[in-house]
């Protein structure tokens, strides 16, 4: 069944689109009746130095991403998973009717090992010892059925948002680190927060067609997202959908745009509606790969849905942003270049000297110079250099520099 393969692992996906060392899908299967299971997935670690300078307005930005770690320590070294944790996925298919049916359920530990508790200096960080413990998180728990090349696919249970989610996939840093390796989490932050808005992995019920010349429609009802502290009442579904057009050729490429909209209520039964569209296009011309990007939205917030989206009057505040991308492929090599940046404007309803007094991120930007190197057909060598700064409403700004060495096997 080509749908449920091609959901199979999403590393994989953006390997393929990256033009570096990635398997081919269903490297270790076994035949069970009138199923095929497989299993593929991945394995990463990085190195991670920080270089962090808290000489502005440390961390008491509100949603700033540079330096934004709860010890205020200048400069950190971690080995932790990148953008993507480590990945097992495991999908059944098999065809029945006429029906093309699939299941898919991915586990995804990060590599940092986290116990819960603040340290013994107070700090607030999360202890790391020796009894410490790994995350895993079932971020991919679906079902599928259909036929993708006369009517479409139908998709039931947990996956990855079709609002920005070909973005995160086209990153180059889905392969590496990206933001935000000071803070020690479960995985880094890439360009998300740096140029788009995290898609999420939502519960959903979607539809995608045949691809006609090119041309691909995927629609869908969504799980509801809670919007700031107060807005968690869901009683309809959200929305999202994608249109995207690929064409292959010397020069080939694919354009796409997605939206997605929401209604939220509080307690008092007050409701508000959330949007949120973005348009993308990569090109390829030989062995260089160009990619444009740029989003709006409102009452989403920035880096994360909901994350800073409402006034103190729950006045909806507006976040836009942008990001491009430059990758070379010199045989094994593929160095590539991108810069993003996501900004957050103030609500209408919001007094600016009242809403700046509290440090709100007006805006954050992240440089990457990133080295992608096949050692083999499933291991790839990264190199990392990335830039973040962050500014917020009273136009104060910190930075910090990371370099990252690591590697990332696909299976």
């Amino acid at each position: 069944m080509k749908q449920g393969m091609k959901r199979i692992s999403l590393a994989a996906a953006a390997a393929l689109g990256l033009g570096v060392a990635a398997p081919a899908y269903a490297t270790v299967g076994v035949k069970a009746g009138a199923w095929d299971v497989e299993f593929t997935g991945n394995v990463n670690a990085f190195a991670n130095f920080t270089v962090c300078d808290h000489t502005s307005f440390g961390v008491e930005s509100n949603g700033g991403l540079a330096c934004n770690e709860p010890s205020g320590q200048p400069n950190t070294m971690s080995i932790q998973s990148g953008l993507l944790p480590s990945a097992m996925v495991i999908t059944l298919k098999t065809h029945q009717l006429g029906l093309d049916i699939g299941a898919t359920i991915g586990f995804y530990p990060g590599v940092g090992t986290n116990t819960p508790g603040a340290k013994a200096n107070g700090d607030g960080q999360t202890a790391r010892n020796a009894v410490g413990f790994s995350s895993i998180d079932t971020r991919q728990n679906f079902l599928t059925f259909g036929n993708e090349k006369t009517w479409g696919t139908v998709k039931l249970g947990r996956d990855l948002g079709l609002f920005a989610g070909r973005a995160i996939l086209s990153d180059m840093t889905l392969l590496g680190v990206g933001s935000s390796a000071f803070a020690q989490a479960y995985v880094t932050f890439g360009h998300i927060g740096t140029g788009y808005l995290y898609a999420d992995w939502i519960p959903q019920i979607t539809y995608t067609s045949p691809s006609v010349y090119g041309a691909q429609l995927s629609i869908g009802a969504f799980q509801g997202m809670d919007i700031g502290t107060t807005f968690g009442r869901h009683e309809t579904p959200g929305g999202q959908a994608e249109l995207s057009y690929t064409w292959k050729g010397s020069v080939g490429g694919t354009v796409w745009a997605s939206g997605a909209i929401q209604n939220s209520k509080n307690n008092a039964d007050q409701s508000i509606t959330t949007a949120a569209g973005d348009l993308g296009a990569k090109v390829s011309i030989a062995d260089l790969d160009l990619l444009v990007y740029g989003y709006v939205a409102q009452g989403f917030g920035t880096t994360f849905w909901g994350a800073n989206a409402l006034s103190a009057t729950n006045g909806k505040r507006e976040s836009w942003g942008y990001w491009g991308q430059v990758t070379y492929k010199l045989g094994k090599l593929k160095p590539g270049v991108s810069f993003g940046q996501s900004r957050l404007e103030l609500a209408s309803d919001e007094n600016p000297s009242a809403a700046t007094s509290s440090g709100l991120i007006d805006r954050n930007s992240l440089l990457t110079v990133g080295l992608y190197y096949a050692l083999t057909d499933a291991v790839n060598l990264v190199a990392e250099y990335n830039h973040t700064w962050s500014t917020n409403h009273l136009n104060q700004t910190e930075n910090d520099n990371t370099g990252s060495l690591g590697s990332i096997l696909f299976f």
